[in-house]
């Protein structure tokens, strides 16, 4: 963080890791950018179990089985999304617009499928 408290990332552009045939370097992770000044904010909304396991048998209802995040910055082409597209949103799963909370001034998108991660944390 700066002075101020903002978020900085120091990085650096690498021309040989480009994507697609012939590069001269593999990544094993892509960071993918979106222009603030031009994004558009919306909701997107991730679903988990909707019923979670007892030990005894029983199941429940989870109460962790949708997760909203507010004031995401997405690419401006979204304001143009119509049922039934579907969009990938950063390799984390596809998304199409909820038809009933979305507004014009708030869109809103639901996960209906995730994508599974290659993350494995380094054991110490």
């Amino acid at each position: 963080k700066n002075s101020n408290g903002e978020t900085v990332l120091k990085c650096e552009y690498d021309p040989e890791t480009k994507s697609g045939s012939g590069s001269a370097r593999k990544v094993k992770g892509t960071i993918h950018w979106v222009n603030a000044p031009t994004a558009v904010k919306v909701t997107a909304r991730v679903f988990d179990y909707l019923l979670i396991g007892e030990e005894s048998g029983e199941y429940k209802i989870n109460p962790n089985s949708v997760t909203v995040y507010e004031n995401c910055m997405a690419e401006p082409f979204l304001k143009t999304a119509k049922l039934p597209d579907r969009f990938q949103f950063i390799r984390d799963g596809f998304y199409c617009l909820d038809s009933k909370l979305s507004t014009e001034k708030n869109l809103v998108f639901n996960q209906i499928v995730g994508l599974k991660s290659s993350y494995k944390p380094q054991e110490k």
